[in-house]
């Protein structure tokens, strides 16, 4: 279920495809992101339905999640399309976003505060309050110019090594509070395997270069005739990584990805560098990080927390997670963190995870596993053969559709009262249970034979059963169901 709030907060509807009557909605999709903390919400509905019509461009959304935490979205753009249906395509931000960008933060400096003391100072003015908290220990923080109240959230984040997440408690009428809870680390590590036979539908894989170095010049603070401190003289103690004037170049990096000889250089600029050796040190594993491909996975998958009701199959954004597929060479075997994740209510087949921070396992294959999968490939053939003549077979059976009525299916004016019940067969077996509401596509037709739009539209996902009353016909109506097997519950 969503509710739609007006602009000034007060809920005036909602939008479900469970309550009798209600407005549904569907091809919904759900997306967050650990980078900045970023979610997005897009969902279609009819344009027909009055409630609809609540939908407003810098309305609200309240959408509730998984772990039945509930999230604010402000709708940034509304479009309706007319074809074969009125549907209204509405587009999300997570209003904490616009709260935040909203307010400025003044040049400031804090010694020696908790996570909990910034964190509170930044939100003081931007309606947001600090919810959960984990101890991060006690830094310095200073912003140097007037900045957004986002940008410093994202700067305490970066500075205590610690991730944020946006929630609203909401009583069903209005917001009661908007809270930013901070913790160590979103997610957990769960062994969760996503496993190429089981729940990956698709896996691909990026190899990102864009920002790649195989030098980095350090350059720190400077002193009091402006020369900025560097770490000439200095040592990495590893031999890889090896210092030349003021920078250090990562050996191996220049050996794979040089130019002609020579290195790609990048500049990291420290300014907490109290010192040469700290300033050496910010550097080295600054280019231990960029002396490398960013690797990223994207996997669709079908999330079988929703579809089995297991829980040990739930994943979580920041989730740390296994993902296992033999058909990569060499075989691809990883531990992975979930850094993005994208979930609709309705279809399962729009879920897709995005995964970084990998890091790979190597599998050592024994003799005993090489003879299997001998087998595997000398067998293949017969399984495609036996697959194939399957799936012949099942193309052959025919599906079919009886529509049930007390009192026929074409109705004269102020002669109706009966129960239509849509029933499916395929071949000789029902799988009416087996079907979704959304399987069941009801039509009326007028007198003259055109289709009633208005009627049919306000009729999507009502299952296979509808009541027929002196409302619905004018001088002559004819009902018609048409079925799509393929939308299982």
């Amino acid at each position: 279920m969503l509710f739609i709030l007006d602009k000034k907060g007060k809920t005036v509807g909602i939008l479900s495809n469970d309550v009798p009557k209600a407005c549904p909605y569907f091809n919904d999709v759900f997306t967050e992101a650990l980078e900045n903390n970023l979610s997005t919400l897009e969902f279609d509905t009819v344009s027909n339905h009055p409630s609809s019509s609540l939908l407003e461009v810098e309305g609200f959304v309240i959408y509730t999640d998984m772990d039945n935490k509930r999230h604010l979205f402000v709708i940034k753009e509304i479009s309706d399309k007319h074809s074969d249906n009125m549907i209204k395509s509405v587009y999300c931000e997570n209003s904490a976003v616009g709260d935040l960008l909203g307010c400025i933060v003044r040049p400031t400096k804090m010694n020696s505060v908790s996570l909990e003391t910034a964190v509170r100072n930044v939100l003081n003015t931007t309606g947001w309050e600090l919810g959960k908290i984990e101890y991060a220990g006690i830094q310095d923080i200073e912003f140097k110019d007037h900045i957004t109240a986002l940008e410093a959230l994202h700067q305490i984040m970066k500075i205590y090594g610690v991730e944020m997440e946006y929630e609203v408690i909401f009583n069903g009428t209005k917001v009661e509070k908007k809270l930013v809870n901070v913790v160590i680390k979103r997610g957990t590590v769960t062994g969760k395997l996503f496993d190429y036979s089981k729940d990956i539908v698709e896996i691909e894989r990026v190899e990102d270069t864009k920002t790649l170095v195989t030098a980095l010049i350090g350059v720190g603070k400077a002193d009091d005739q402006g020369n900025p401190m560097t770490f000439r003289g200095l040592s990495t103690g590893d031999s890889r990584y090896v210092v030349h004037e003021d920078y250090i170049a990562d050996l191996e990096a220049f050996q794979r990805f040089n130019k002609d000889g020579k290195h790609i250089f990048g500049v990291f600029k420290d300014d907490k560098a109290t010192n040469e050796v700290e300033l050496l040190r910010n550097t080295l594993a600054q280019i231990k990080e960029l002396s490398k491909p960013r690797l990223t996975y994207t996997a669709k998958v079908v999330l079988l927390e929703k579809l089995t009701g297991y829980s040990h199959e739930k994943v979580r954004l920041g989730d740390t997670i296994k993902v296992r597929d033999f058909t990569f060479s060499p075989a691809l075997v990883l531990e992975a963190r979930v850094i993005e994740l994208k979930r609709s209510h309705t279809d399962p087949n729009k879920d897709e995870v995005t995964l970084g921070d990998y890091r790979p396992i190597t599998i050592m294959q024994d003799s005993a596993i090489q003879k299997l999968q001998q087998i595997i490939f000398e067998k293949e053939r017969q399984w495609d053969e036996a697959k194939r003549l399957a799936e012949e077979a099942n193309e052959n059976v025919v599906y079919k559709v009886e529509v049930h009525s007390t009192k026929g299916l074409i109705f004269r004016n102020g002669n109706v009262s009966t129960t239509l019940v849509a029933v499916v067969y395929k071949g000789k077996d029902e799988i009416t249970p087996t079907l979704s509401n959304y399987a069941f596509q009801w039509k009326k037709f007028d007198k003259n034979g055109n289709l009633d739009l208005a009627w049919t539209n306000e009729h999507i996902g009502v299952g296979n059963r509808i009541t027929v009353t002196p409302e619905d016909v004018q001088a002559k109506a004819t009902f018609q169901c048409d079925v799509d097997p393929t939308i299982l519950k």
